[in-house]
Formats: C-alpha cells, sequence, structure tokens
C-alpha cells in the first residue's frame, strides 16, 4: 500500500494547469468540482479523493487506505 500511494503522488506531481475534475466529488469532504488531483480507488466502484483528503489519509464508506488508487488530473 505505502509503495502504491507514493507512486501516486510521484506520478502526480509534475502536473500543471489543471481544471476541474467536473461532474466528480470527493468522497471524504463532499467537495466538487475541484481544481486539484484527484485520486480513484482501483478496487471501490466510483469512490474518489480530493488531494487533501488523500494526503490526510482520510476514508470513508467500504474504501480502506490499503486500496490501489490512481491519481488522475486535466490539463486546460
Amino acid at each position: 500500500m505505502f509503495i502504491r500511494n507514493i507512486y501516486a503522488n510521484l506520478v502526480c506531481s509534475f502536473t500543471f494547469g489543471m481544471s476541474g475534475h467536473e461532474g466528480v466529488s470527493c468522497d471524504a469532504c463532499g467537495k466538487s468540482n475541484f481544481q486539484s488531483k484527484r485520486f480513484k480507488c482501483l478496487i471501490c466502484y466510483d469512490y474518489d479523493l480530493c488531494s487533501t483528503c488523500y494526503e490526510q489519509g482520510e476514508v470513508s464508506s467500504d474504501h480502506m487506505t490499503e486500496h490501489p488508487m490512481q491519481c488522475k488530473f486535466r490539463f486546460d
């Protein structure tokens, strides 16, 4: 788990010019159409976290921190 999460952060650390993730809301804090990186669970159906909640280790519902997450971002 720890290695996967570090890898996800490394992949996203070089992003720039991100636009909002339209129609997506963070499952931990409820923020929608956020401008930051988006972390999508590869196990849970429709489970997304904003970068703030992901970095703070927030979880909700049946999602577990051991699940692999994919970093997604958008360019303008």
